[in-house]
């Protein structure tokens, strides 16, 4: 399989700087999320999007004091400038801002956000243990494997992140919607190797068999966790059920230019795909 490169000089530059201080506190595994990641997928398939100054990496840490280290190591070492009201987020000397967020067994991330009794500020990390576990993908870069979320989970990720603050993430539906209209043209071989029996149905657009595919790559991760599995049921549920005035549905169509009907379409074809395996 061919790795995915990092094409984006500014995030090359802070990879070489976080990789060494990130060995040094012992902390190995950490993937890359958000627009940085989406853009590496695009990339692929020389799909133009919105640039980014932001880098949302999440880390695998062993308890607070170690993630506490972490970053004071880049504050003082290394001219990160941390920023007021946020546990996490961090500015680089070159002006990226950088949010590092946790994720662990000795990491709360249920209600209150909890990190060994420091606050995250309401933050919710929920899922990513699980995309750690089975959505991640490694990409070439000069240091070595480097790993970002693949596309459904960064999907699940947005589906999670509207529902928790849907007045504050209005971009996460668009996001989800140009992500399924792109999908297909970005892994086009995994749909005839993998997922062959939904050929059939390409006259309906590929957007519509790949919310398919997407629902059904979800399944593993979510399968890892009952509670998250029914949460994201839930969320795309409500926005089945609740068509009329749906705000989600409405900013979904702006990026997409289909109508609420063809968007709940979209949606259910998610769900189909998570709750394939069930129903075996």
């Amino acid at each position: 399989m061919n790795l995915l490169k990092i094409k984006e000089k500014g995030l090359q530059d802070i990879i070489k700087i976080l990789e060494p201080v990130f060995q040094k506190v012992g902390i190995n595994f950490y993937y890359l999320i958000g627009a940085a990641a989406k853009d590496i997928w695009y990339n692929k398939q020389g799909i133009i999007s919105r640039k980014t100054n932001d880098i949302d990496l999440a880390i695998l840490v062993a308890d607070v004091e170690q993630f506490q280290q972490l970053k004071t190591l880049l504050e003082t070492n290394y001219h990160f400038n941390r920023v007021a009201g946020s546990e996490f987020t961090l500015v680089s000397n070159s002006g990226l801002t950088v949010d590092l967020l946790p994720f662990g067994n000795q990491v709360d991330i249920h209600d209150g956000r909890l990190v060994n009794g420091i606050s995250l500020h309401n933050i919710k990390v929920n899922s990513f243990q699980e995309i750690a576990q089975s959505a991640v993908q490694e990409v070439e870069q000069e240091q070595g494997v480097f790993r970002i979320a693949t596309l459904p989970a960064i999907i699940l990720l947005k589906l999670i992140a509207y529902d928790d603050r849907p007045e504050q993430r209005t971009k996460d539906a668009q996001d989800i919607a140009h992500i399924i209209n792109v999908y297909f043209d970005i892994e086009t071989n995994i749909f005839f190797d993998e997922h062959h029996d939904l050929l059939e149905r390409i006259d309906e657009g590929n957007h519509i068999i790949a919310a398919r595919v997407i629902g059904r790559l979800l399944r593993k991760p979510l399968s890892r966790n009952a509670t998250l599995h029914q949460r994201v049921i839930n969320i795309l549920e409500n926005h089945i059920m609740n068509q009329r005035g749906n705000k989600f549905i409405e900013l979904m169509a702006t990026t997409n230019h289909k109508t609420i009907e063809e968007n709940i379409k979209i949606l259910h074809e998610i769900l189909l795909g998570i709750q394939e395996h069930e129903a075996l």
